[in-house]
């Protein structure tokens, strides 16, 4: 849990937005599959957790970081700074993955899912470990 957090965290503020008042007209690049769309996190267990807690909101057209109750939609951080931000997704029948682009690729941040089932997920992270995620909508 310490390490997921931290990694949303950490995205968020490496790609701090900015509301430059750039294009607006900027498409997103996300296309998560329908397998992936809804809120994604861990749920409420009654004793470390008294609260679903979300991480990660897919949409059919967005993908978005939640951490500490605050909601990341890159679609739109990516229509606010067309000049610095882009992004790609691709996937599969049980993989999703995620690029955050920042700077023309000098920075790219990369989230790889597998799905396990309808209500499960991983988030596969070779530095510190799989997590698994439970769908909570």
């Amino acid at each position: 849990m310490k390490k997921l957090l931290l990694v949303l965290i950490s995205t968020v503020f490496l790609f701090g937005c900015s509301s430059d008042g750039g294009d607006s007209g900027s498409s997103s690049s996300y296309n998560p599959p329908t397998w992936i769309q809804g809120t994604w996190g861990i749920k409420a267990d009654g004793s470390i957790y008294q609260n679903d807690q979300p991480f990660f909101k897919f949409t059919s057209d967005n993908f978005c970081l939640i951490a500490g109750g605050i909601s990341q939609c890159w679609k739109e951080v990516i229509q606010q700074t067309p000049q610095i931000m882009s992004g790609s997704d691709s996937h599969t029948d049980s993989t999703y993955e995620v690029n955050l682009i920042q700077s023309n690729g000098a920075v790219t941040v990369t989230y790889n899912f597998k799905k396990v089932s309808a209500t499960k997920i991983i988030l596969v992270d070779a530095l510190s470990g799989n997590i698994e995620l439970e769908k909570l909508n």
